[in-house]
């Protein structure tokens, strides 16, 4: 289940709980909560910017059929060498494998 108190939390400029809110549905296949995970490390929303992350998180919820991510994601790799893209990887397949235990 989508944790909507994060939206509320992530309005309130309360990152950290938005985020703590967000991270279970995410790593379970919330689609929602990958892209608003996304978002906040892309823009170092209470958290560092991290592009690595934030293309992480983008990448699971676009292959998840989120559409806004798939028009992020083009974006972000714009951004990225193939190097960083090819780094981010390992970190997407542990999320599938930890999304399953």
């Amino acid at each position: 289940m989508y944790r909507a108190e994060g939206v509320e939390f992530y309005r309130q400029r309360n990152y950290g709980q938005a985020l703590r809110c967000w991270e279970e549905t995410a790593r379970h296949g919330n689609s929602a909560a990958q892209c608003n995970i996304a978002r906040m490390y892309g823009l170092g929303e209470g958290v560092p910017h991290n592009k690595m992350e934030a293309y992480k998180w983008m990448t699971i919820a676009s292959r998840a059929g989120r559409p806004e991510a798939t028009k992020v994601l083009s974006s972000l790799k714009k951004q990225m060498s193939p190097e960083e893209i090819a780094d981010a990887e390992p970190r997407i397949r542990h999320v599938y494998t930890e999304g399953r235990r």
